[in-house]
């Protein structure tokens, strides 16, 4: 059973990484409803974080189940989609979905948590 479940040091940079793309998601989802506010490069640093992030987390997925295997590779993702959601729920209920604050956060997120994520597999 423990064959087939990610490691914990891989577990949560992954969620955590999964979670800043989900708020960096939102942002993006307001912005193309028309709220762009002033700042050009926010939001060229907002969609281009979206973008990249969404580049790399298949890139991870791929280079993930090369070094471990497609069945752990299947259960982190599967763990992190779970988990993901379960943050989206109770953060939909508590926030309403609706929180300029967490969707900064997250943006800003995405980077670290993605470079931490990339630290953990030796690329090939």
């Amino acid at each position: 059973m423990e064959a087939s479940i990610p490691d914990f040091d891989i577990m949560l940079p992954a969620t955590l990484f999964y979670i800043c793309r989900l708020e960096n998601l939102r942002w993006v989802r307001v912005r193309s409803r028309g709220i762009r506010g002033e700042s050009v490069f926010v939001g060229a640093l907002v969609d281009g974080t979206y973008f990249l992030s969404l580049f790399f987390s298949w890139a991870f997925l791929i280079a993930f189940g090369i070094e471990f295997g497609i069945t752990l590779a299947i259960a982190l993702l599967t763990l992190v989609v779970v988990l993901g959601f379960v943050y989206s729920g109770i953060s939909t209920l508590l926030m309403r979905g609706e929180s300029i604050v967490v969707w900064m956060l997250g943006t800003v997120g995405v980077w670290p948590t993605g470079i931490w994520l990339s630290t953990k597999l030796s690329w090939f």
